[in-house]
C-alpha cells in the first residue's frame, strides 16, 4: 500500500493531578491493550486501569472486558523479562527467555487462564498452554495472583502517555472510534495496601485476583471485612502466595491473619466482580516478580 493511503494517528490519554510527567512508551501496560485492537483488528472493550499508590502513584495494569467474553489482564511491571510462574512448590519460567509477558486471558468459563508472549519488538506472538484456576466457593473463582519484591518493579504512573499508530486511510474511523471509546470510557481503580501492613524488613508485596460470580448483593468480600481477614476465607488452604522455595529464599510460616484490603472492580458488561486483594507477606522473594497460579 502506497504511504498516501496511510494516516497518522496520535492518540492521548490523561492521569491529571495523579501521575507525573509524560510518557510515549508504547511497552507499558496503559498501551498494550490497544496492541490487540492495532495490530490484529479485534476490540478490547472498556478498558480498567488498577493503579498502587504508596509512596508515588504506580500502575499495576491494566483490565479489559472483551467482545468475545474473555477477561484480560495487561500486567506492568518494569522488567517483563523474566517472568516466573509458581505452581505449588515449583517455580517454572514462563515462555522463552527471549519473550516478554504481554497478558494473562481468562477464558469463558472461568475454568483456566493462559500467558501471551511478545518479542521484545512486539512482533511475534506466542500463546502459552493453558494453567487452572481454582473455584473457591460456589460462583467464586481464584483467578491468579501476583507477587513483587517492592513498589519499584511496578511502572510509575505518567500525567499523560501517548502513542502513534497508522492506519489505511479508507478504515481508520473504525479503530478511531473504538480507540476513542476505550480510553475516554476507561475506569482507574487505586489499589492500596492496608494501613496496618507493615513493608519492612524481608517481605513482598502480593495481590490476588478473584472473580465473584455471585450476585453483587451477596458479595461477602467487602472492604470492611477485608480489613484483618482470616485468610482462608478468602482463598483455598493452599495459598496461591509463595510460602518458601524456590520462589522465597526460605521457607516462612503461613499466615492464618493479616492485614490485606479487597477492592472490586465491576465492569459494566460482566455480571462478575473481580477483586483484587493487597497484602505484604514474609519472606525474601528470590525473582522481581512472580505469577501465581495452581495446577
Amino acid at each position: 500500500m502506497d504511504a498516501a493511503d496511510r494516516v497518522t494517528v496520535v492518540v492521548t490519554a490523561n492521569f491529571s493531578g495523579f501521575g507525573v510527567g509524560q510518557s510515549v512508551n508504547r511497552s507499558s501496560a496503559l498501551v498494550r491493550p490497544f496492541r490487540l485492537l492495532l495490530d490484529e483488528g479485534k476490540p478490547i472493550g472498556r478498558i480498567n486501569y488498577l493503579f498502587h499508590q504508596r509512596d508515588k502513584a504506580r500502575v499495576l495494569g491494566a483490565l479489559c472486558f472483551t467482545s468475545w467474553k474473555r477477561l484480560l489482564f495487561f500486567p506492568s511491571l518494569v522488567n517483563r523479562n523474566p517472568h516466573w510462574l509458581a505452581k505449588g512448590a515449583t517455580l517454572q519460567t514462563i515462555g522463552q527467555t527471549n519473550e516478554l509477558i504481554d497478558h494473562l486471558t481468562l477464558e469463558s468459563d472461568f475454568n483456566s487462564f493462559h500467558a501471551t508472549m511478545l518479542d521484545p519488538d512486539n512482533s511475534r506472538r506466542d500463546v502459552l498452554t493453558s494453567y487452572k484456576t481454582r473455584k473457591i466457593l460456589e460462583g467464586v473463582t481464584y483467578w491468579f495472583g501476583v507477587s513483587i519484591q517492592s513498589e519499584n518493579i511496578l511502572e510509575e504512573c505518567p500525567e499523560e502517555i501517548r502513542f502513534v499508530f497508522s492506519s489505511s486511510s479508507k478504515d481508520s474511523d473504525r479503530p478511531i472510534q473504538i480507540v476513542k471509546s476505550s480510553v475516554g470510557n476507561s475506569i482507574d481503580h487505586i489499589i492500596s495496601l492496608n494501613p496496618d501492613a507493615s513493608v519492612i524488613g524481608s517481605t513482598f508485596i502480593h495481590f490476588d485476583f478473584i472473580v465473584d460470580s455471585r450476585p453483587r448483593r451477596m458479595a461477602s468480600f467487602s472492604s470492611d471485612s477485608l480489613r484483618r481477614q482470616n485468610l482462608l476465607d478468602l482463598t483455598p488452604m493452599a495459598l496461591a502466595a509463595p510460602t518458601g522455595p524456590p520462589a522465597l529464599r526460605s521457607t516462612v510460616s503461613t499466615p492464618i491473619q493479616l492485614p490485606v484490603r479487597g477492592y472490586p472492580v465491576a465492569i459494566p458488561s460482566l455480571q462478575s466482580t473481580i477483586w483484587v486483594i493487597s497484602s505484604v507477606r514474609a519472606g525474601d522473594l528470590v525473582e522481581k516478580a512472580v505469577i501465581c497460579g495452581f495446577q
